[in-house]
């Protein structure tokens, strides 16, 4: 019995170990930290890059006079490299729509494209032919137009999948400069 308790007392008083102990109860709580703090910092970059992209198509869509198909089908092209690091692989799509309106007539989706990715998604501002309000409020008038760039992406976090996978969506709301690209000029032929 006084070995037990010799035992006891000496292991009580003995401080050998204790930084070891500590060090293999805060170890995952600082990896799951940091770890977090990478996820975090992915998910920020991913949104700036996504955030560009719509807005670039959106921008140089509206640039012009007037746009053809060929045009549209570049832009959607760029969206891959605009994304860098990143990939829109299976996850994403790029939609664009022209919203606006020919004389007294209703607003209405007057033509839309898509591209950059093969995600399946409908646009949030509706389907070609569509009578739509006025995008996000912005006042169409009577043959005026407002280009629409919808960036619609399925993120699944890369370093804690835990907190599953969710849709990120952009918009980009542009007015034409020059002309009202109320269509799409078909490509010339070659």
């Amino acid at each position: 019995m006084k070995r037990i308790r010799r035992f006891l007392k000496k292991f009580s008083r003995s401080r050998g170990g204790v930084t070891s102990v500590e060090f293999a109860l805060t170890a995952p709580i600082l990896v799951l930290l940091f770890t977090s703090l990478a996820e975090t910092g992915i998910y920020l970059l991913l949104h700036v890059k996504l955030q560009h992209a719509t807005v670039s198509v959106a921008d140089l869509i509206t640039r012009d006079e007037s746009v053809r198909e060929s045009t549209v089908a570049d832009l959607f092209e760029a969206v891959p490299q605009i994304l860098k690091p990143f990939s829109i692989g299976e996850d994403g799509v790029v939609v664009v729509s022209a919203v606006g309106r020919s004389g007294n007539n209703p607003t209405r989706v007057l033509w839309q494209r898509r591209g950059g990715g093969p995600l399946v998604r409908d646009s949030d501002i509706g389907a070609e032919g569509d009578v739509v309000s006025d995008p996000e409020g912005i006042p169409v008038g009577p043959d005026e137009t407002v280009v629409v760039a919808e960036l619609f992406y399925n993120y699944t976090p890369i370093v804690l999948p835990i907190f599953g996978p969710r849709e990120i969506v952009k918009h980009a709301f542009y007015r034409p400069r020059l002309g009202a690209l109320q269509e799409i000029d078909p490509d010339p032929p070659s």
